[in-house]
């Protein structure tokens, strides 16, 4: 870019400086109230450089900065400016608009112990739905085992919500005598709950024994269909 446009740019962000401001506003309560410290974390920007263009309190900022924004919310350089309109998914009005949200994810083998601790997390994935959750409460699962087939696939992702009640039919994630999780199908039946297994051979077990933990109830199951093959990759 030359040296003319890029002052011509810097002016124009300049006096677009509230608008982008109402913009990423808008973009932060619409992506489950993403407060302006968790947005820095995930851009890997200064907090404070990124709270100042939320209150508009910044009159030049870099462009460094902006592109680092845009590319993380996948919307143009106009889209945060204000000078075109935003995705479908950040439009309130939308009646498909959906939330987005990042959270940890666990090998199941290892989330009843390291659950409270996000930094263990081998990775963090973003997921999108319709309903508005808290984002602290959710979490994601890597089956990497056949063991829950063929309900949930060998290489699914499950998105899990720690702290919603089950209902009827969920499939929950449950921790049984201080083993390791597993998945179970929660029921009612006759005033009694219970966790009925994925395999018939196992034994049901009653939700409200003592020794029965449920750490989460699952809300979606994602699953890779299709790998690539080797060849594929070197192409």
């Amino acid at each position: 870019m030359s040296s003319f446009l890029l002052q011509q740019f810097k002016k124009n962000i300049g006096e677009k400086v509230s608008e982008l401001s109402q913009v990423l506003g808008h973009l932060l309560k619409v992506s489950g109230n993403l407060s302006g410290t968790e947005l820095a974390r995930r851009v890997e920007l200064p907090s404070a450089t990124v709270n100042r263009l939320i209150t508009g309190s910044v009159q030049d900022p870099r462009i460094s900065t902006l592109k680092a924004i845009a590319k993380y919310f996948n919307i143009s350089f106009d889209q945060l400016l204000g000078y075109a309109p935003l995705p479908k998914q950040f439009n309130l009005a939308h009646n498909r608009f959906a939330y987005s949200f990042q959270m940890p994810v666990f090998e199941i083998q290892q989330v009843r112990d390291k659950l409270d601790h996000d930094d263990e997390a081998g990775s963090r994935i973003t997921w999108q739905c319709n309903d508005h959750y808290q984002q602290e409460d959710l979490f994601a699962i890597k089956l990497e085992q056949a063991n829950f087939e063929p309900i949930f696939l060998r290489g699914s992702t499950l998105i899990v919500h720690r702290k919603i009640t089950p209902r009827i039919n969920d499939y929950v994630l449950v921790s049984i005598q201080g083993k390791e999780a597993t998945i179970r199908r929660y029921y009612a039946e006759a005033g009694e709950t219970y966790l009925y297994p994925l395999r018939t051979e196992l034994p049901v077990v009653s939700a409200e024994h003592e020794e029965v933990k449920i750490l989460g109830v699952i809300l979606e199951a994602q699953a890779r269909l299709r790998n690539m093959t080797e060849k594929e990759k070197a192409e």
